[in-house]
C-alpha cells in the first residue's frame, strides 16, 4: 500500500482518495489497515478523514484540511520576498470561512474571502497537489483582508509583468483595494 501511495507523488490523502486508489479493498479492511499504519507510524492522521505520509508537504496538507482553498497572503508574499518577516511555523490560505488548526507545531490558518473573489481563477496556479496564488493575487488578498497592510519590498511589483497581472486582478476587488494597489504602483523607487 505504501509503495502505491509513493508512486502517486502525493503526500496527503483523504479517506475517499485512498478508497479510489484501492477499489478492491473493502471499506472496513481499509479502515483497519489505515489504523495499523497509524499505530506503526507509516501514516499520520492529522484530522479525521485526512492521512499523510510521515514526510509531507505542508502546503498540500493546508489545501486538504481546507478544501476549495489556495495558499496565499503572507505565505506567498514571504516566499516571493515581498515581506521579510516569517510568521512562524504557519501556512496561510484563503477560503469561504475562517479556521485555524495546529498540527505538529505548525499552524494552518484559513481566512474568509468573499465567494465572488474566491471562485475566480485569475492569479491562482495549480502547483502539483495544491493551488497557490501568484504574488500579485496574494497582495490583493492581503490588502482585502487588512486594508492597511505594510510591505517590506513593494518594489517587487514595479515591473511590467506584475503591473499587467495586477491590472487583470484589480477589477475583482473592492475600490479600497484597487486604490491601495494603484498607489503602491505609483510610488517611486
Amino acid at each position: 500500500m505504501i509503495t502505491t501511495l509513493l508512486k502517486t507523488e502525493k503526500t496527503v490523502f483523504t479517506t475517499a482518495q485512498l478508497q479510489e486508489l484501492f477499489p478492491d479493498t473493502h471499506k472496513k479492511t481499509l479502515a483497519r489497515t489505515l489504523y495499523r499504519y497509524k499505530q506503526s507510524g507509516k501514516l499520520l492522521n492529522p484530522q479525521k478523514g485526512v492521512w499523510t505520509l510521515p514526510v509531507f508537504d505542508v502546503y498540500e496538507l493546508a489545501c486538504t484540511l481546507y478544501p476549495h482553498s489556495y495558499i496565499s497572503l503572507e505565505t506567498v508574499l514571504y516566499d516571493a520576498g515581498v515581506v521579510f518577516q516569517r510568521y512562524g511555523a504557519s501556512t496561510r490560505v484563503v477560503r469561504s470561512n475562517t479556521r485555524e488548526k495546529v498540527y505538529q507545531d505548525h499552524c494552518y490558518i484559513a481566512r474568509k474571502i468573499k465567494d465572488s473573489i474566491l471562485l475566480h481563477e485569475a492569479g491562482i496556479r495549480q502547483h502539483h497537489n495544491y493551488r497557490i496564488a501568484t504574488p500579485e493575487r496574494a497582495l490583493c488578498d492581503m490588502v482585502y483582508l487588512r486594508p492597511n497592510a505594510q510591505l517590506d519590498h513593494p518594489q517587487y511589483f514595479h515591473n511590467p509583468q506584475s503591473k499587467a497581472r495586477l491590472e487583470e486582478l484589480l477589477p475583482l476587488y473592492p475600490r479600497t483595494v484597487q486604490d491601495y494597489v494603484q498607489a503602491l504602483l505609483i510610488t517611486k523607487i
